[in-house]
């Protein structure tokens, strides 16, 4: 996923609709899933460190896993 801005749509699926908010992973915003037709939470990870990612795949498969965690942990969440 590349950074988005309002409006974009992301992988023919998501448009972000307005950024939630922030911090040192990434970004969160309030986006459309235009096949479900629902609003959805989607964070948008920008690692802490790009370059070490780059020199050590270990470490991005680490964070890989961590943000996919997060997000099968989130999916289980009912919120009204």
């Amino acid at each position: 996923m590349t950074a988005g801005s309002e409006g974009s749509v992301i992988d023919e699926r998501f448009e972000l609709l307005e950024r939630l908010g922030g911090g040192g992973m990434g970004l969160v915003w309030r986006a459309r899933d235009i096949v479900l037709h629902r609003d959805v939470a989607l964070k948008e990870v920008r690692p802490p460190d790009p370059e070490l990612l780059r020199l050590r795949p270990d470490a991005a498969e680490m964070l890989r896993k961590r943000v996919l965690r997060e997000a099968v942990s989130l999916a289980r969440i009912s919120h009204p």
